[in-house]
């Protein structure tokens, strides 16, 4: 399941999400509002976190945005 789909679905917001996983919330919104992949590290952090439901693989596919 994407991350910002998995938000969604359990009622969290970015901002949740940053206080419970650590991070800084612009980045944080980066990956559920615009599908930006997180680092490895991240992931695995992101796949504990949601339980498992949200994959390393669900950020195959996923397009990454240009720095501006």
């Amino acid at each position: 399941m994407r991350f910002g789909e998995f938000l969604r679905q359990e009622g969290k917001s970015v901002a949740e999400a940053a206080r419970e996983l650590n991070r800084n919330h612009e980045t944080v919104r980066q990956w559920a509002v615009e599908g930006r992949i997180p680092r490895p590290d991240a992931q695995r952090q992101i796949f504990e976190w949601s339980g498992g439901v949200v994959t390393p693989g669900d950020w195959v596919g996923t397009a990454e945005r240009p720095a501006a």
